[in-house]
């Protein structure tokens, strides 16, 4: 116990399980004490794009505070998530913020989880502010795994994306 110190890592392309990040740049600090190691500190890229899923985002950024064990017995933080836009299909949503806290272990974790948006597509329709959050539990174990979510989605000025879906 007792290290403070940078990782730093950079790369102008990484191609990994169908995804391809664009200018990754992480520059998080490194710390030990009292048993937990601690990494703080923000993760950009320029973009992130999955083809075969149609999915990408442009511009996102976590902000990560995370302390845990060695063994990861004991697990807590909080991840701020920002993108200027996300598209996936004929769905996109802009300015995008999120907050992820988790708490426990690598057995089970729990935490919140919240998204925003300032407008969104949903192929059928489209909206002002978008907002979701809740809370979450995983056990990951392949024995006992289980995964649950309970949140609330509310959605500002929601439009018909065109007359034909009404009809």
């Amino acid at each position: 116990s007792g290290f403070i110190g940078d990782l730093v890592a950079a790369a102008p392309r990484l191609e990994v399980g169908g995804c391809a990040l664009d200018a990754l740049d992480a520059r998080t600090g490194v710390t030990t004490a009292g048993g937990e190691a601690r990494l703080k500190g923000p993760v950009t890229v320029r973009s992130l794009d999955c083809a075969g899923a149609g999915f990408s985002l442009a511009a996102p950024r976590i902000d990560a505070d995370l302390r845990a064990d060695p063994a990861l017995a004991r697990i807590n933080g909080a991840l701020a998530l920002a993108a200027s836009s996300a598209r996936q299909a004929d769905r996109s949503a802009e300015r995008l913020t999120g907050l992820v806290t988790l708490k426990g272990s690598a057995e089970q974790l729990e935490g919140s989880a919240s998204l925003a948006a300032t407008e969104a597509s949903l192929g059928m329709a489209t909206t002002g502010a978008l907002k979701i959050g809740g809370n979450y539990a995983v056990r990951p174990n392949a024995r006992e795994q289980a995964y649950s979510y309970a949140g609330t989605v509310t959605a500002e000025e929601v439009r018909p994306a065109s007359q034909d879906v009404v009809a």
